[in-house]
């Protein structure tokens, strides 16, 4: 069910409940909805392609319950933005993990850490939330190495953990059976 079909299909007095979904995001989500219907709907989404990703992502954040994550993601799956970097904390493990050298992360770990303007990868390799900073800062990380289709290398390295995280789960389950 697409925001257009959302919009039509369920009024103001009607019990919303889907499966794992809370209530307070299904009207945020009707709200968006008819947000974007105010705007054209569908072919002012599809305006926005050729947008500056920072354009696209003001104005998608400008939607009712749309934070930079939700923004991120409809930016680089619906809108051909292939710099846009969704990140959560797992994306930011990955991106401390892989594409951090062990010496800013030792650097990282000395300094203040929480000090902007500092370098993306020392805020990085000594984050333990998700700030807002610390979200650009991976963000720049990974455009700044896979520059138009960082986006997308997120995307493989989110599965790649994904399905070594299962894997691992897996045989650990396997071996307490056998």
């Amino acid at each position: 069910m697409t925001y257009l079909h959302l919009h039509r299909n369920i009024s103001h007095d009607s019990s919303l409940s889907f499966c794992c979904v809370c209530v307070d995001q299904l009207r945020y989500l009707h709200k968006s909805a008819q947000l974007v219907v105010a705007k054209g709907g569908a072919p002012w989404l599809l305006s926005l392609r050729g947008l500056p990703r920072l354009e696209v992502r003001r104005q998608l954040l400008a939607l009712p319950g749309v934070g930079p994550k939700v923004a991120d993601c409809v930016a680089l799956f619906s809108l051909d933005q292939g710099e846009a970097v969704p990140v959560d904390t797992h994306v930011r493990d990955i991106c401390a993990r892989d594409y951090i050298p062990p010496t800013s992360a030792a650097a990282a770990a000395a300094s203040s850490s929480g000090v902007p303007g500092a370098p993306a990868h020392l805020l990085v390799a000594g984050a333990r939330s998700l700030t807002p900073t610390i979200y650009e800062a991976v963000g720049d990380i990974f455009r700044e190495r896979f520059q138009r289709k960082a986006g997308w290398y997120v995307l493989a390295s989110y599965i790649s953990q994904a399905i070594h995280v299962n894997a691992v789960c897996l045989n650990i389950s396997l071996s307490a059976v056998m």
